[in-house]
């Protein structure tokens, strides 16, 4: 059974990036999860989103292009039926970044990669109805603000 279709969940990601030295850096995100479910016969409209995570590494190849790995724990949604059912997942993906600087402090990009993500479908008191697993294509578009030579703020969608 399909629980997610291949872009699994899309959410506004909003993180804090700490660049390591001029090419290598490291961020965290935060931000709203929106359950998707197009592929499988679930309602999902009962279900609240949840928030979620990102951890992410890159690599700028230029300043234009970047590599990036990251994980994504996409929190529980729980439905408001009296046995409650929560929808969980995480997702670890590889993607190219490409990017336009605007000016020396901000630059806007846009992803694409490949994202392997798993989740599962629990109801209370009752354990684990369903899980599935898969990958699928994953994009986005985002900014980032260079605060200093050290720490940038940014937004992203994925």
């Amino acid at each position: 059974m399909k629980l997610l279709n291949k872009g699994v969940i899309g959410g506004a990601i909003f993180g804090l990036s700490t660049i390591v030295c001029a090419q290598n850096y490291v961020g965290i995100g935060l931000g709203q999860v929106d359950i998707d479910t197009e592929q499988v016969d679930i309602n999902t409209e009962g279900f609240d989103d949840p928030t979620g995570f990102e951890v992410y590494v890159g690599h700028d190849y230029s300043e234009n292009i970047s590599f990036e790995g990251s994980y994504v724990d996409f929190g529980e949604a729980k439905d408001n039926l009296p046995s409650v059912w929560t929808l969980s997942g995480d997702s670890f993906s590889l993607a190219v970044l490409g990017k336009m600087p605007i000016s020396k402090e901000f630059t806007v990009f846009a992803k694409v990669g490949m994202h392997f993500w798993d989740a599962k479908l629990d109801v209370a008191g009752g354990g684990t109805l369903a899980s599935d697993d898969g990958s699928g294509l994953v994009f986005g578009v985002g900014a980032d603000y260079k605060t200093n030579d050290s720490v940038s703020v940014g937004a992203r969608y994925t």
